[in-house]
């Protein structure tokens, strides 16, 4: 879907899918910076709509992002995001590795979502970290305020930028969130910060207005803009229109209010009680004193799950919808969200063509309808996890009994066989050094365990980060 703007948060995720590495160190600073700085001048707006959407289910490990190869008619892997969580399940940790097709190999370079929250369990602050072989500094921060009320009150987006060679932290972007008699959301205020050294103080860019409607869901988003910071005028708006199914209530957008961007940058290892289920999502662009139809997202759903999301642009000669490209939402036996597929139309093979996909990975679950993690017998871990240069694989045996630990690097082939040996029952453990069974050291990359015994499996995934 043609989106004019994005959420302020979701900059972060955006910016590191963009990111080169480079053996130089200056040059590798100063084109992060740059493309840092040409996205943050983008952001001046709170609403996206998202074409991945959430899920409700508990705990998303890993998400791997994979583009289709037409020369090979074959999917490859664009980039995996490796999911940390803290003692109360929360989302901690996001770290991304991108892989190198020509190369044939993971990059020395990931990208780290760090996750803070305050006392009260609202997010405080998130920060990114670039992580290479030659240096690992935080690049950017989003700072949450919020009242006595536990209601977010500003959200400040700040950054590295590079002054005579050195790193500081400048601010980029605020936005300001306004409340009315009711406690509800009147409108926000988007205010934008020069980067030059001579000009921090900011001047507001945009302005949204929020409306609601009876049950208190949003229904109705209006957008001003200043070119140059003084002079609002309308520039947009989205209007909303749910499904007869869903069930949100005003409390239950005020909660994703309070935390803006949650969802969208913590992806789907995020959890929300009532999903918002729409039938349309629509944008429409001020023109010529009045409000035209752009673009607009509808949904389709069975058995009360989203299957399919079309992603529509106004034709303006036929004065009409016409569908661009579309989403497909893929469920495995235990009802959870495996893979999202994007395709779009292809008139020259009048079918749908295949564009990219988000396959899930989830923690083994014994009940998908309680959401409970399964047994220790049949889980196993490793820590640290990203690491360097070893990591100390941890599981459980039911009985005393022969099993084997082996890695595989992402192609599948065998690295290294650590043990095969006998274990006794209980908590048993094996260190891997990052090496194959030459002892050879072992590029940075994403690699997997499998430990197998008497009717026993236990499989996991590890990031090594040199």
């Amino acid at each position: 879907m043609k989106t004019k703007y994005f959420v302020v948060l979701l900059l972060i995720l955006i910016v590191s899918a963009t990111l080169l590495a480079d053996t130089d160190y200056v040059k590798a600073r100063s084109m992060q910076i740059e493309r840092i700085k040409e996205r943050a001048h983008k952001a001046q707006s709170l609403f996206l709509n998202s074409k991945v959407l959430p899920t409700r289910d508990l705990k998303v490990t890993e998400m791997t992002r994979e583009w289709w190869w037409y020369a090979d008619n074959e999917w490859i892997t664009a980039d995996t995001k490796i999911y940390d969580y803290d003692y109360k399940g929360r989302v901690s940790g996001i770290t991304e590795q991108f892989w190198n097709y020509d190369e044939s190999e993971w990059t020395d370079y990931s990208f780290k979502t760090v996750i803070t929250y305050l006392d009260n369990g609202e997010l405080g602050v998130i920060t990114t970290r670039f992580i290479s072989s030659l240096f690992e500094i935080d690049m950017s921060r989003v700072s949450h305020q919020y009242n006595d009320k536990n209601q977010l009150t500003e959200l400040e987006f700040v950054m590295n930028v590079e002054e005579n060679e050195d790193f500081e932290w400048a601010p980029m972007l605020t936005i300001t969130v306004y409340y009315g008699d009711d406690d509800r959301i009147d409108y926000l205020d988007f205010m934008e910060y020069y980067n030059d050294e001579e000009y921090r103080n900011g001047y507001g860019i945009a302005r949204n207005f929020i409306y609601y409607d009876e049950r208190g869901r949003y229904n109705e988003v209006l957008v001003e803009y200043a070119d140059n910071g003084e002079d609002f005028e309308k520039d947009s708006k989205v209007e909303y229109v749910y499904h007869p199914s869903d069930t949100w209530t005003y409390p239950d957008v005020q909660k994703w209010l309070n935390n803006i961007g949650y969802s969208l940058i913590l992806e789907f290892a995020n959890s929300i009680e009532n999903d918002a289920k729409f039938l349309t999502e629509t944008f429409y662009g001020w023109y010529d004193d009045e409000y035209y139809p752009e673009d607009r997202t509808s949904y389709e759903y069975e058995d009360d799950k989203l299957t399919l999301a079309y992603y529509e642009w106004w034709d303006w000669d036929n004065e009409d919808w016409e569908c661009e490209n579309r989403g497909s939402y893929l469920y495995n036996a235990n009802g959870l969200l495996e893979m999202y597929l994007e395709q779009f139309y292809s008139n020259h093979e009048e079918d749908w063509v295949n564009f990219e996909r988000y396959v899930l990975t989830y923690d083994d679950i014994s009940s998908a309808d309680e959401h409970t993690i399964a047994s220790p017998i049949t889980k196993a871990v490793n820590y640290p996890n990203p690491f360097n240069p070893e990591t100390t694989i941890s599981f459980n045996l039911p009985k005393d009994q022969f099993v084997e630990v082996a890695v595989y690097n992402s192609k599948g082939q065998l690295i290294d066989k650590i043990i095969s040996e006998d274990r006794s029952s209980g908590h048993n453990s094996v260190v891997w050094n990052g090496t194959d069974s030459a002892n050879k050291p072992m590029p940075s990359g994403l690699y997997f365990y499998r430990i197998t015994g008497e009717n026993l499996s236990m499989k996991g995934k590890m990031l090594m980060l040199k």
